[in-house]
């Protein structure tokens, strides 16, 4: 699920695309609109990965006077009997 990028839309609502291969210290592509409606682009690196586990990259956002790092996490934890 973590590396199927082209399945991130379905279950991520801020994410349009990723792009690239999952492999750690890879770089992708990846597109994301917040709610505010404007899509950001950004080159994020994979920092930690865990096949079927954890995926974590690290990206700069941003353009005009300001720039922003950007980690994000995705990890996958079991669920607990009596959770859907």
């Amino acid at each position: 699920m973590l590396t199927d990028f082209g399945h991130y839309p379905a279950w991520n609502a801020f994410v349009v695309s990723v792009a690239g291969p999952a492999t750690p210290r890879a770089r992708l592509a990846v597109c994301m609109q917040p709610s505010e409606g404007r899509i950001w682009r950004f080159r994020p690196r994979i920092v930690r990965f865990s096949e079927e586990r954890e995926l974590c990259w690290r990206g700069r956002v941003g353009g005009g006077p300001w720039l922003v790092d950007r980690d994000d996490c995705f990890v996958l934890q079991p669920v607990r009997a009596g959770r859907a």
